[in-house]
């Protein structure tokens, strides 16, 4: 299996290196590129640099090659697929992630880079199915400092084990499935900050959730900083399990809408 692994916050957050780690680790996958955005990019959706250009650079990153593209995560995910990967050759996979902070909700779905640059590769041409992971954290201060790396050494290391964990749980669980690499939708998972003791992957519908406010006033300027968010409290739904502990994962088909 070959595999192209993107992400929205940029090379400094931990969550990515442990996506590296995790990724390396599965048998099944016999090629790993590496395409990120060189600095953060979330909020981006599927955004792309549609008139300016892009200059692709290299580095390594938990001691993988990665290439830092000053673009969107859809800026990557097109240019890794015609110039990362040999000619005539794919991407059977375009993973996101692991995000920092969750991406349920209609809200967050149609927000989200992470999830943007899975959408991407659904609608390229041959289209790839993608697989979005995002981390939740209940406190967003602490999710920021996390994608800074601004923690204790504790918690990036007690966070690692878990991340790593739940990449192997969710993997074990899609792989089984006819559909995984079948179809060019985008999986999108989200994984708890806090386990239920009887985790479950459940398998939700995206939540009718709305941004509320999205900008914060602050001495004249008004900043970015999603004041409210009005979740959707259904059962059944991807916020309402992720609040209970659980994986959830929910599948979107953009192809559905030709």
């Amino acid at each position: 299996m070959k595999v192209l692994l993107t992400n929205d916050d940029g090379p400094d957050s931990p969550l990515l290196a442990f996506a590296i780690e995790a990724l390396c680790d599965f048998k099944e996958i016999a090629l790993l590129k590496i395409a990120i955005p060189d600095s953060e990019q979330s909020w981006k959706s599927h955004a792309m640099s549609g008139h300016g250009s892009i200059n692709p650079r290299e580095a390594i990153i938990a001691g993988s090659p990665v290439v830092l593209v000053d673009g969107t995560p859809a800026d990557c995910v097109d240019w890794a697929m015609h110039n990362l990967f040999a000619k005539g050759e794919w991407p059977d996979l375009v993973i996101s992630g692991v995000n920092c902070g969750k991406n349920t909700g209609l809200g967050f779905v149609l927000s989200s880079a992470t999830i943007g640059a899975c959408l991407h590769a659904n609608v390229a041409e041959p289209p790839r199915p993608g697989l979005a992971l995002s981390q939740d954290f209940h406190d967003l201060a602490f999710g920021a400092a996390v994608k800074r790396g601004d923690v204790s050494a504790q918690h990036l290391i007690t966070l690692r084990v878990q991340v790593k964990r739940h990449i192997t749980t969710i993997w074990d669980h899609l792989r089984r499935k006819d559909a995984f690499l079948r179809r060019p939708v985008t999986w999108n998972v989200n994984f708890p900050e806090q386990e239920a003791p009887d985790l479950q992957i459940i398998e939700a519908a995206i939540g009718d959730s709305r941004l509320e406010q999205c900008f914060k006033e602050r001495e004249g300027r008004y900043e970015h900083s999603l004041a409210r968010y009005a979740e959707d409290v259904n059962p059944g739904t991807d916020g309402v399990a992720l609040k209970h502990g659980h994986i959830t994962v929910s599948q979107i088909d953009v192809r559905r809408l030709c």
